[in-house]
C-alpha cells in the first residue's frame, strides 16, 4: 500500500465508474508521476474488487492540478481524458 500521509508531491485517486467512493478512492501519494502510474498499473485489479479499475487521476499536491488521467469507457476502450492525454503516454 502506498503512503497516505500526503507529504509526497503527487496524489493518486482511482476507482470504478459504477461505484464512486469519494475519499475512499484516494490511493496514496508518490514522489513522481511515473511512480504513481506504476502503482496503478500493478494494482488496478485489486482496487476494484477483482475488476480492472475504470479510471485514475494523478494530482499535483502543490498546484492541485490533474497532471495525468486515465479512463476506461463504457465500450471497454481505454482513453486518456483531459488536456494531458497526449503527454502522459497511457
Amino acid at each position: 500500500m502506498p503512503d497516505k500521509d500526503c507529504s509526497k508531491k503527487y496524489i493518486l485517486l482511482a476507482g470504478e465508474n459504477y461505484y464512486p467512493h469519494g475519499w475512499d478512492d484516494f490511493r496514496g501519494t508518490f514522489d513522481s508521476i511515473d511512480e504513481a502510474k506504476a502503482w496503478f498499473g500493478e494494482n488496478a485489479t485489486e482496487i476494484s474488487s477483482g475488476y480492472i479499475s475504470n479510471w485514475c487521476q494523478i494530482i499535483d499536491r502543490e498546484s492541485l492540478e490533474v497532471v495525468a488521467a486515465f479512463d476506461q469507457g463504457h465500450d471497454g476502450d481505454y482513453r486518456n481524458p483531459g488536456p494531458m492525454r497526449d503527454a502522459i503516454g497511457w
